[in-house]
């Protein structure tokens, strides 16, 4: 595993500092006449003491979107990302692991 820190983790498995960013890539290849407005990506993710969060996520083309979130809390984080349209989407965990960054 890798500990990051400002630069945020991409991937399932990764380690992030407290307070640092996790980021996900979800891939939609539906074709969208304006992918900012046709579909949205809800990211519902959870904390190691059962907080849940809803976050949008963006599109950033080439039928990529992104969710980022800063975790407050060490331990293991789950994720589900939705597509409004149905489209399949994507579950994942990471690693929240204590740091020198502030909230």
């Amino acid at each position: 595993m890798v500990v990051l820190g400002l630069a945020g983790a991409h991937a399932f498995g990764m380690e992030v500092v407290k307070y640092g960013t996790f980021e996900t890539n979800v891939r939609d290849t539906n074709s969208y006449s304006n992918p900012f407005q046709d579909v949205t990506l809800t990211a519902t993710i959870t904390s190691p003491s059962s907080q849940g969060y809803s976050i949008r996520g963006f599109y950033d083309g080439n039928s990529t979107w992104r969710v980022r979130f800063m975790p407050d809390e060490t331990g293991t984080w789950t994720y589900t990302c939705t597509f409004s349209d149905g489209s399949p989407g994507q579950s994942g965990s990471f690693q929240c692991v204590a740091g020198n960054l502030h909230g």
